[in-house]
């Protein structure tokens, strides 16, 4: 059942991602500045801090990059998931006429994903009401589904993608305001695939599913 397969794989991705972010995804503040202090064993109290600050950003570094996985997996499986459940509820509902005829069935299962759900009610048995396109679970879903292309092609856009504006002085970035080291270089790694955002995704797709469920009565 690929339905059920994704859906255990995306809780699991879910619950490791919750757990990364209520780890503190907080940014360090930049490193320490020169210091000639130094410690009774001998080391400076520059080396002292940096080694810390080192540490710290390392151990930071290594969530931001299973957060970002985690996030870039979810962001793909959703409409994966979402169109394996309409299809499963048509393999599973659909009516003895369409069960019966191998073309009318492939035909069905080929429409685009907003007409197959939309005739859920029509080529499904069991369905007290229609679906409605007007409401805001449908529209949810369906913008979710419209952003799959670009992220299962590899779409690149620098209008969708861009966040900042960059100046270079040669091969010098020049940011319009400070960010910090670590901003710089570890947190540009989860813009575009924010886990928050991705979790209110996932959480998209529950709530269609659930929509469709009560609209059924065995």
């Amino acid at each position: 059942n690929p339905y059920h397969r994704i859906e255990k794989t995306v809780a699991t991705y879910c619950e490791q991602l919750s757990e990364l972010i209520k780890s503190d995804l907080k940014l360090p503040a930049d490193p320490p500045t020169h210091s000639s202090v130094f410690t009774p064993s001998g080391v400076s109290l520059e080396k002292a801090k940096m080694d810390e600050y080192l540490s710290r950003f390392h151990a930071l570094a290594d969530k931001y990059s299973r957060a970002a996985d985690l996030s870039a997996c979810l962001r793909l499986l959703c409409p994966v998931w979402a169109e394996a459940f309409i299809n499963f509820v048509i393999f599973a509902l659909s009516n003895e006429e369409i069960k019966k005829d191998e073309r009318l069935y492939q035909d069905y299962l080929r429409r685009d994903i907003d007409v197959r759900v939309k005739l859920l009610h029509v080529n499904c048995t069991g369905f007290v009401k229609p679906i409605d396109a007007s409401d805001q679970l449908f529209k949810n879903f369906h913008s979710l589904m419209n952003d799959r292309n670009d992220l299962l092609h590899g779409n690149i856009d620098p209008d969708k993608l861009g966040y900042e504006t960059v100046f270079f002085d040669g091969v010098i970035p020049l940011f319009t305001e400070p960010q910090g080291l670590a901003r710089n270089s570890v947190g540009v790694s989860l813009k575009g695939i924010e886990p928050e955002e991705t979790l209110e995704r996932v959480e998209t797709v529950r709530n269609f599913i659930d929509y469709i469920k009560n609209l059924h009565r065995p």
